[in-house]
């Protein structure tokens, strides 16, 4: 049996809460996605971080950032995800 998922704990559970009771809810009007990619650069030894919203968009990033553009010929693994595709 696969334990439950998502699983969250009562500190993130307490810090979301705060977040959206205080209505500033958005990168522009709110600083927890600023503390957040300072905190992670910290934790990682790097000087940036970047949160994006899922997977994908981490994956677009890291192409763009790589300078691999759509004119690029880029050979996928072999059973690409849905993801890796849309990325490509």
């Amino acid at each position: 049996m696969f334990p439950a998922w998502p699983s969250f704990t009562i500190d993130e559970v307490e810090a979301v809460t705060r977040v959206l009771e205080s209505g500033r809810v958005s990168y522009w009007t709110g600083d927890e996605g600023r503390r957040f990619e300072e905190e992670f650069a910290a934790h990682a030894g790097c000087k940036y971080a970047i949160a994006v919203a899922n997977g994908t968009v981490a994956l677009e990033l890291a192409l763009y950032a790589l300078g691999i553009g759509r004119a690029m010929k880029l050979l996928p693994a072999h059973e690409p995800s849905s993801p890796q595709l849309l990325a490509l």
